[in-house]
């Protein structure tokens, strides 16, 4: 978080918690419905001030080297879907995709595996300010802001967050955080595309292979944070 400067005095330092985070993607294709997960592979923190929620800031780190494919196909777009399966090569091709596959050289697959939302605020938040909450539960609704790096590309990005807070005798102990919708990626704008090996592009492009990869991954996320101690 130094990026983002120290912590303020009016601030709360939230920790994720990286047991029991979800992060999935969903490519729907007209033939092929691409669906990946990570379970327990996100890390990061959180700057929370009680009296304005709009000035929530952050870093979330996903480790994509815990993300696993599944598919389901159909011979023809208007049939029916076949049962989900995991298929090991095409985990495989989506390391390479990432160029994070065992032939990438070490620094650039350990900058490659991580992809990270940088949070400079919430917009519109349904509750604007917890600082007199003493008891329970509060949801708030309101759009996070920010951007996202993926594969060495930085992209401003916004996602559709349920944030509920958990207050007990006038301490907050738990923010869990949830998409109330799909925050949208396109693979293009961050490089991600057919390749064979690191460096090395596959013939076949985004374009030609349309009917079964879609060219924009649904991400959606269930996180978890504690204040620090």
């Amino acid at each position: 978080m130094g990026a983002q400067g120290p912590l303020r005095p009016t601030e709360t330092a939230l920790t994720l918690q990286k047991s029991g985070s979800v992060v999935t993607a969903l490519m729907a294709a007209p033939v092929e419905r691409i669906f990946g997960e990570a379970r327990d592979a996100t890390d990061g923190e959180l700057f929370l001030e009680l009296g304005d929620l709009r000035k929530l800031r952050g870093l979330v780190r996903v480790d994509l080297d815990h993300f696993i494919l599944s598919q389901q196909k159909r011979a023809t777009a208007d049939g029916e879907f076949g049962e989900k399966v995991t298929q090991p090569r095409q985990n495989e091709h989506m390391k390479n995709w990432l160029e994070i596959g065992a032939d990438a050289p070490e620094e650039v697959r350990e900058d490659n595996r991580w992809a990270t939302m940088r949070i400079d605020g919430l917009r519109a938040p349904s509750v604007a300010s917890l600082a007199d909450r003493r008891d329970g539960d509060v949801q708030v609704r309101a759009e996070a802001f920010g951007s996202l790096r993926l594969h060495g590309r930085t992209v401003p990005q916004s996602m559709a967050l349920l944030l509920d807070f958990h207050f007990d005798r006038a301490r907050l102990t738990r923010v869990k955080i949830a998409s109330a919708a799909p925050m949208n990626l396109s693979l293009e704008a961050y490089d991600v595309r057919p390749r064979e090996a690191f460096g090395k592009l596959a013939q076949a492009t985004l374009g030609a292979i349309g009917q079964k990869v879609a060219p924009i991954a649904a991400l959606q996320l269930t996180l978890s944070a504690v204040p620090k101690s």
